[in-house]
């Protein structure tokens, strides 16, 4: 490849070179830009919600359809900056392939997708090394004993579930745990014990054996089409490229056969599964909306309930909860566990709500049991949640991954360097580029950083602070609020910012810094040269109205979730008269 080849792109690495020839992929971008797309995604997926619903013989291909194609317009998003000036002749796509299958996953893009399809690419594969400079999932590598202080003796119990189940297997009512989070574990513990209850694990549900494919679908397909293709028509008005339109219209319609495929064979298969063997009752953590919408319809035709329970805390902070509001457990499930009343509120008020039933029934154990009591430490923890978009992002964000990238480097280079206290610096457990980053690097190279928890879950060290430094509406953040320690919350503009009633009721309750003041960073400093016995007090002095603050968008840890789930189940097949 020439010295002088144009190379376009938007890894935030690459683009932070001295390269003259490097072109930003989204250089016409900017907040408007995006939030025009975002607000077109959600109208277009509604739409097709709506227009599906409509129709019976097709209704429950409804959220499916609809879910596919929010993800799809990631891909129309990235076809909006690609114009024929550049496409007119021979270019080149150039992907990083690494043989560990999860790191490939992540570094690899939608924009490839789109391109490799386009008569004059051509394709260079890069093997790329597994980075290690963190976990590309959060993977935590810690000891036994830390993870039992944290799960406690209920964790214990989960681990040997079947093998308790198997004591119980001649009980009448059959409990089937499918996934696992938190409070599925917490509940499971107090059904182990109940009379005439066998629950177990049955982990391995979707590993088919003697897989069935169901493909004769080509009436639901064609119906299906005639309604969607419509307003997939609409959304591809936005991209210039004629060649590129005709990419995408034959790449959806591909994955919207296949998407219907996958559907209906996972219906026959799990139907087989429940034929066979007795199951009344289904308990779940989160499934994939393919997997979990196959698995609600074959439970409503054989009227088993199915119960899915909440995992992390963004939607009750968030500003904008509706982006994705249709991959909320409502979508797939009768009755969703929740943390708080503000869970259940938003999911109540959100676009694609069910009518389903909505229980608050606490906080899983975790959060009562990570915290150490004892804690007595002055050091300083600033968690990241800068979490890249990428080559595949959940969905469009408002701002550029150079953005955010430069937003976490002013962070680190106003504040964190400049001030005279040593600070931890844990980063987010994900992976989105095949370079090196950034952020991590300007905080290897500064003696008053240092790099924590690359692999380690937050839970696991989080007590050994005394302020906590973190942004924006994340499950990162119920663990800092939970572990009552003096906590600074940095608002940020963009994909995770937090609700401005939500900030409001914040400042009552802990340390808030919004990058809407031009003076964010400043402040900032300032706050952190403090005394740690000033800090305290201050801390102290918003004790009366924290608790209620926290109850309210988080959750009463005081609440055994475990058993109030258990109870309502229970109530459930009392009523029901299952077995």
């Amino acid at each position: 490849m020439s010295e002088t080849t144009k190379i376009i792109t938007k890894s935030p690495r690459i683009l932070s070179s001295n390269n003259n020839y490097v072109q930003d992929l989204e250089k016409d971008v900017n907040n408007k830009y995006n939030e025009i797309y975002r607000n077109k995604s959600k109208e277009y997926t509604y739409e097709i919600y709506n227009s599906l619903k409509k129709e019976k013989n097709i209704s429950e291909y409804s959220l499916l359809c609809s879910q596919k194609f929010l993800k799809f317009y990631n891909q129309i998003y990235f076809a909006s900056l690609f114009s024929d000036s550049f496409l007119g002749r021979e270019f080149w796509v150039i992907k990083p392939i690494c043989k560990d299958k999860k790191i490939n996953y992540a570094i690899s893009s939608d924009i490839y997708n789109i391109l490799e399809l386009h008569p004059n690419c051509k394709i260079k594969e890069i093997p790329v090394n597994s980075t290690n400079e963190r976990s590309a999932r959060g993977d935590s590598k810690v000891s036994l004993y830390s993870r039992l202080r944290i799960v406690g003796y209920k964790g214990i119990f989960w681990n040997f579930l079947n093998l308790i189940s198997f004591l119980f297997k001649s009980n009448k009512v059959k409990i089937a745990i499918i996934s696992s989070n938190e409070l599925v574990r917490d509940i499971s513990f107090y059904l182990l014990w109940r009379k005439n209850l066998n629950i177990f694990y049955f982990k391995k549900f979707f590993n088919f054996k003697n897989k069935i494919v169901i493909i004769k679908n080509e009436n639901i397909i064609k119906n299906i089409s005639v309604i969607v293709n419509k307003i997939f028509l609409k959304a591809l008005r936005d991209v210039p490229s004629e060649t590129i339109r005709e990419l995408l219209i034959a790449k959806w319609n591909i994955e919207l056969i296949d998407i219907i495929n996958s559907y209906r064979t996972y219906k026959h298969n799990i139907k087989n599964i429940l034929d066979k063997k007795k199951i009344d009752f289904i308990l779940i953590g989160y499934l994939d909306m393919l997997k979990g919408l196959a698995l609600h319809n074959i439970c409503q035709n054989k009227s088993i309930p199915l119960i899915s329970c909440q995992h992390g805390i963004t939607r009750e902070i968030i500003f904008d909860p509706n982006m994705r509001s249709i991959f909320f457990e409502t979508s797939f499930s009768d009755y969703l566990f929740c943390y708080n009343d503000m869970s259940k509120k938003v999911t109540q008020s959100a676009m694609y709500y069910n009518q389903n039933n909505i229980y608050n029934i606490g906080l899983p154990s975790d959060y009562r049991n990570f915290i150490s009591k004892k804690n007595k430490s002055k050091e300083i923890c600033y968690i990241s949640t800068i979490l890249l978009s990428g080559g595949i992002p959940n969905f469009i964000a408002p701002e550029k991954d150079i953005e955010l990238i430069n937003w976490e480097l002013k962070l680190i280079n106003k504040v964190f360097k400049k001030t005279i206290k040593t600070i931890d610096y844990k980063p987010y457990p994900a992976i989105r580029y095949a370079e090196n980053d950034i952020s991590i690097q300007a905080v290897k190279e500064d003696n008053n950083l240092k790099l924590v928890g690359t692999h380690i879950d937050l839970r696991y060290i989080i007590s050994n602070y005394g302020l906590l430094i973190t942004s924006g509406a994340t499950s990162t953040l119920g663990w800092c609020v939970q572990s009552n320690i003096p906590l600074i919350i940095i608002n940020r503009k963009g994909s995770l910012s937090i609700k401005e009633s939500v900030i409001h009721d914040f400042k009552k309750a802990f340390f808030i810094f919004d990058d809407s003041d031009e003076n964010w960073t400043k402040k900032l400093k300032s706050f952190l040269e403090k005394e740690y016995s000033d800090i305290l007090k201050l801390w102290r002095n918003k004790l009366d109205t924290r608790p209620a603050i926290i109850k309210k968008y988080f959750g009463d840890v005081n609440l055994n979730a475990g058993k109030n789930g258990a109870n309502i189940i229970n109530n459930i097949i009392r009523e029901q008269k299952f077995g």
